[in-house]
């Protein structure tokens, strides 16, 4: 029989317990059920491992999706027991290690999802959340006052000024959330300085502003073997199809390319603006020379064969693409909008150039010679994005708190 109560930590009775009016041993009160049950619980050993519940607004393909999973991936399981709440899920969900249990909520956007994620929260009782993303910090810190023995660390993956910069209701509204809601995070991630200034610059009075550098994991990346090698200069770009990433400036700079061979532009991800840049390529007679290649599980490949990664991006927080292009062995030509990459071109030295606008950097792709590589180069990537280095520090940071 089922013990009736409001109390959420009493889910039931044993059998023959209560009520001794029931039809099992009626007007009993037999021990040795309770026996047994206090004999499992002498029996199972004791978990104390802190509950770590990870959020994320989806598991499509994405730099800050995947900073989240290198995170918990890198978590010892011995130490915390680690789980993930995604409001919709995607071809990332297959990078996530064993163990790791994903809960998709099934749904299409993060407001939408709220009720479900109040009572996933509820359900699981996590001791820490840590969720990534404005929008998807925004609504588990709603959530927090239903949650007071819960520590939520929020992650910032890209720049504020984003958001804020075109002085709209909208932007207004996002500005009002900032302030009103990252205070109460017990912790703030940031992965490039520019966005811990951004901040301090909002007014933002943080509980715990923390500089996190995004984990790499050399290893696993340098593991996939080559794509083949297209005649002439190879180069790679990768991310979303969205205004942000800039694929489109890039495109339109690249139509009086002519580094005197063979050249390609491989694209690698997908989106809304597929078919806007397809005319695109069309409208410059750039057909033979560049491929949206769609979305690959393991662009690393594509990395390490290239002669050069290129980053358009309008803006960004940390680019990981950047990090993962070093760590193949790749040289990186970026724009210097692309948020934190300042911070990587002054540990990473020559391998990555910064410029400040499409012009310059499509001089400089004129400038690379062609690799023929057997196998992917020397590792570039600065200790510092490491992730036995970066695993290490946030263990120690979730030990804290």
């Amino acid at each position: 029989h089922q013990i009736i109560s409001k109390d959420p930590n009493i889910h039931g009775g044993l059998t023959g317990s209560i009520p001794v009016t029931g039809n099992y041993l009626r007007m009993a009160l037999p021990n040795w059920g309770m026996k047994f049950f206090i004999d499992a619980l002498l029996c199972a050993p004791a978990e104390n491992r802190r509950r770590v519940l990870f959020t994320l607004p989806g598991l499509e393909a994405g730099g800050a999706e995947r900073v989240m999973i290198n995170l918990m991936n890198g978590l010892d399981p011995e130490k915390f027991n680690v789980s993930l709440l995604a409001v919709k899920g995607g071809p990332l969900r297959s990078n996530i290690r064993n163990g790791i249990v994903v809960d998709d909520l099934k749904m299409t956007s993060v407001p939408l999802a709220l009720p479900k994620l109040y009572r996933a929260l509820r359900r699981l009782r996590p001791d820490i959340v840590v969720s990534t993303m404005a929008h998807m910090n925004f609504a588990v810190l709603l959530l927090r006052p239903f949650f007071p023995e819960t520590k939520f660390v929020i992650r910032e993956a890209i720049t504020p000024s984003f958001f804020l910069q075109k002085g709209d209701l909208r932007s207004r509204i996002i500005g009002l959330l900032y302030k009103m809601l990252y205070p109460k995070s017990h912790v703030s991630l940031a992965p490039a300085k520019l966005i811990l200034k951004e901040f301090k610059n909002l007014g933002l009075r943080l509980q715990s502003p923390l500089w996190l550098p995004n984990p790499v994991d050399e290893e696993a990346l340098r593991q996939h073997p080559l794509a083949p090698q297209l005649k002439g200069l190879n180069f790679v770009a990768a991310g979303r199809l969205h205004h942000q990433k800039g694929f489109d400036r890039l495109i339109t700079a690249l139509k009086d390319f002519k580094p005197g061979g063979d050249w390609t532009l491989t694209i690698l991800g997908e989106g809304s603006e597929r078919r806007t840049l397809e005319a695109l390529i069309r409208n410059n007679g750039l057909e033979n020379h560049v491929i949206l290649a769609g979305h690959h599980a393991a662009p690393w490949s594509y990395y390490g064969s290239a002669d050069a990664f290129i980053l358009p991006s309008r803006w960004e927080g940390l680019p990981n693409v950047v990090l993962e292009a070093l760590a193949c062995g790749t040289i990186v030509l970026a724009a210097r909008e692309a948020g934190g990459i300042d911070e990587i071109a002054a540990l990473a030295g020559d391998n990555v150039k910064v410029f400040d606008n499409m012009d310059r950097m499509v001089r400089a792709m004129a400038n690379i010679r062609p690799a023929f590589k057997a196998s992917m180069s020397p590792s570039l990537l600065p200790a510092e994005f490491r992730s036995q280095a970066v695993d290490a520090e946030f263990s120690a940071l979730l030990d804290r708190i």
